[in-house]
């Protein structure tokens, strides 16, 4: 083999290192971002709070028309059958709530 056709062949193999390289670095971040978590998260304000119970008067910001307003264990009840999981209570009145976030879903 010429010194010519070696070192063409060492630059191919070259750039196929370089490449790897890449494509592994580029599948190493990937993993990484999927083995993080990512979450969704949902909140309450809580009407009545207390020894009664209470009432979600409004998620996310949203005030909840009267029809639309659930007793706090009915409203706990569902949220939990779908995936719901509260994880914190603020001022007695306001509930915090994450689930996995679903690829593809933007949390609606």
């Amino acid at each position: 083999m010429s010194e010519q056709e070696k070192a063409s062949v060492d630059r191919l193999l070259d750039d196929i290192d370089v490449h790897e390289a890449g494509q592994a670095a580029a599948n190493q971040r990937r993993l990484s971002r999927e083995a993080t978590p990512q979450w969704q998260y949902m909140t309450w304000r809580v009407d009545g709070f207390g020894d009664a119970g209470g009432t979600v008067s409004v998620v996310d910001g949203n005030e909840l028309k009267s029809q639309e307003r659930r007793p706090l264990y009915e409203a706990l009840a569902r949220a939990g059958a779908e995936g719901w999981e509260l994880v914190a209570v603020t001022d007695r009145s306001r509930m915090i709530f994450k689930r996995p976030l679903v690829e593809g879903h933007s949390g609606e």
